[in-house]
C-alpha cells in the first residue's frame, strides 16, 4: 500500500501497516479459524476417541507450523509493497516488521532491532540502546510500509498497484500448504491454508481505526468508486510527509501537485481542504509562481475559521504578506495585519515582521523594511537555515532586504 504510508491516515501520512493490535478483528478472526479448524475434527471422524487420538496430536504441530506462517505472512505482506513501491517509483520512507525497522529519512538512516538502534548520520554511524523499550512491545507483531509517490503521474494506477501488491503477495503464503495438502490429502493442512488465505485478504475489508488509517480494502474501494477523493487524500498525506521530513516545498515535487493539493473534491475531504490549501500555497510560493500563491493564500484565509485558534494567525500573516509583496496592496495586508495583531493567540514575531517588511516595501518605506528583514536574518532559525520552510522564507527575507538595501542607497545618493 504506498503513498504516505500503507494504512494510511485519511488525512496524513499514509502507511500501509498489517496486523496492527487495534485491529482486534484480525486476532478473532484467526482465533476462530482455528476453533473451526479443531472443530472440523469432530465432524469429519465418526467417533470421538479416533478424534482425540490421530487429530489432536496431528494438530499440536500444525497450530505451531501455522503461527510460523502467520509471521511468514506479514513479512511477505510487507514485502510485497515495499517491492511494489520500488517498482512503482515511490519513495520508501520506513519498512517494519514486528521489532525490526529499517528507516531512509531526510539526512538519517537507522536500522532498529528492538530498543538496539544502528544510526548513520552526515558524522557517521552510531549506536544506542534505548532502555526505557527493554520490554515486552505490545506491537511487536506489526509490519508497516510507509512510502511517498515521486511524482503524480498515473497516480491512481500505480497506488492501486502497490496497495495490491501485498495481500496478493501474502496469498503466495497460503498457496504452499495448499498444494502440499493437494498432494497428500492432508485435510488439517487444507485447512491451514485456508486460514492463512483468509488472513492474507483480511486486509481487503474496506476499514479505518480511530487514529484514521485506511486498510488496503478501503484504499482499493475508495479508488474504485471514489478515485478524486482518494487521489486527494493521497496527495495530501504524500506533502504532508515530505514537510514532516524537513524538506523545502520545492524539493516536495513538482508543479502539478499544486492543483492536487489545492482544493478538496467534494465535502467529505473537508477536514482536509484547509492543510492542503496551505501546502498548496508553500509548494506556489517556493516555485515561484506568484500569483498562485497569492490566490492560494487568499482562500487559505477564507477557510481559517476551520483552523485550530493558534493557526489562525499565520494564515493571516500569510494573506497579508502576499497582499503586500506581490499584489502591492498595502492597505489591504494593513487591514489584514491590524485585525490578526490584536487576535489570542497573537502570529510569531518572526511571521509579521516579513509581513510587515512586505507592506514597508509596497508602501514606500524601505529603511523600516530593511530593518525588519535584518531582524529576521538575525535569528538562527532563519538566518541559518538550510532545509525546511525555513530556507525558503530566508530566501524571501533575502530578496526584500537586498530590494529595500539597493531603494535605501538610491534614496541616500538622491538626497
Amino acid at each position: 500500500m504506498p503513498g504516505p504510508s500503507r494504512h494510511r491516515r485519511m488525512s496524513g501520512w499514509r502507511g500501509r501497516a498489517i496486523g496492527a493490535l487495534p485491529r482486534s478483528w484480525v486476532w478473532w478472526l484467526l482465533l476462530a479459524d482455528v476453533v473451526i479448524w479443531l472443530l472440523l475434527g469432530t465432524v469429519v471422524q465418526p467417533r470421538l476417541g479416533s478424534f482425540a487420538m490421530p487429530y489432536l496430536p496431528a494438530a499440536a504441530p500444525l497450530l505451531v507450523l501455522l503461527l510460523l506462517l502467520v509471521v511468514v505472512l506479514v513479512i511477505v505482506h510487507e514485502l510485497g509493497h515495499l517491492l511494489a513501491d520500488l517498482l512503482l517509483d515511490f519513495r520508501v520512507l520506513t519498512f517494519r516488521v514486528g521489532p525490526f525497522l529499517v528507516a531512509t529519512l531526510a539526512r538519517v538512516q537507522l536500522v532498529k532491532l528492538g530498543p538496539f538502534t544502528l544510526v548513520h548520520t552526515r558524522s557517521g554511524w552510531g549506536t544506542k540502546v534505548e532502555r526505557h523499550r527493554l520490554r515486552w512491545d505490545v506491537r511487536a507483531h506489526a509490519g508497516s510500509v510507509q512510502s511517498v509517490p515521486r511524482t503524480p503521474d498515473r497516480l491512481r494506477a500505480r497506488h492501486a498497484a502497490s496497495i495490491a501488491a501485498g495481500p496478493l503477495a501474502g496469498l503466495l503464503v497460503a498457496v504452499v500448504p495448499g498444494a502440499v495438502a493437494v498432494v497428500t490429502g492432508n485435510l488439517p493442512l487444507a485447512v491451514l491454508s485456508g486460514i492463512l488465505a483468509l488472513l492474507a485478504l483480511a486486509e481487503l475489508i474496506p476499514t479505518g481505526s480511530a487514529q484514521g488509517s485506511w486498510s488496503d480494502g478501503r484504499w482499493l474501494l475508495c479508488w474504485l468508486l471514489h478515485p478524486e477523493r482518494a487521489r486527494y487524500h493521497l496527495t495530501v498525506g504524500t506533502l504532508r510527509a515530505q514537510r514532516a521530513l524537513g524538506e523545502r516545498p520545492r524539493a516536495w515535487g513538482d508543479e502539478r501537485w499544486i492543483d492536487l493539493a489545492a482544493r478538496a473534491p467534494d465535502p467529505s475531504c473537508a477536514d482536509d481542504d484547509l492543510r492542503g490549501c496551505q501546502l498548496a500555497y508553500y509548494l506556489a510560493l517556493d516555485h515561484g509562481l506568484a500569483a498562485r500563491a497569492c490566490e492560494l493564500a487568499g482562500r487559505a484565509f477564507e477557510l481559517r475559521p476551520r483552523a485550530v485558534p493558534s493557526a489562525r494567525p499565520l494564515l493571516a500573516v500569510e494573506h497579508a504578506f502576499c497582499l503586500a509583496r506581490f499584489q502591492a496592496d498595502p492597505v489591504a495586508a494593513e487591514r489584514v495585519l491590524a485585525e490578526v495583531e490584536g487576535s489570542e493567540p497573537g502570529p510569531n514575531p518572526l511571521d509579521l515582521d516579513r509581513a510587515r517588511a512586505a507592506l514597508h516595501l509596497a508602501a514606500g518605506r524601505p529603511a523600516e523594511a530593511l530593518a525588519a528583514c535584518e531582524r529576521i536574518l538575525g535569528d538562527v532559525r532563519i538566518g541559518d537555515a538550510s532545509r525546511g520552510l525555513a530556507a525558503m522564507i530566508r530566501e524571501l527575507v533575502e530578496a526584500m532586504r537586498d530590494e529595500a538595501a539597493r531603494l535605501v542607497a538610491v534614496g541616500e545618493a538622491a538626497g
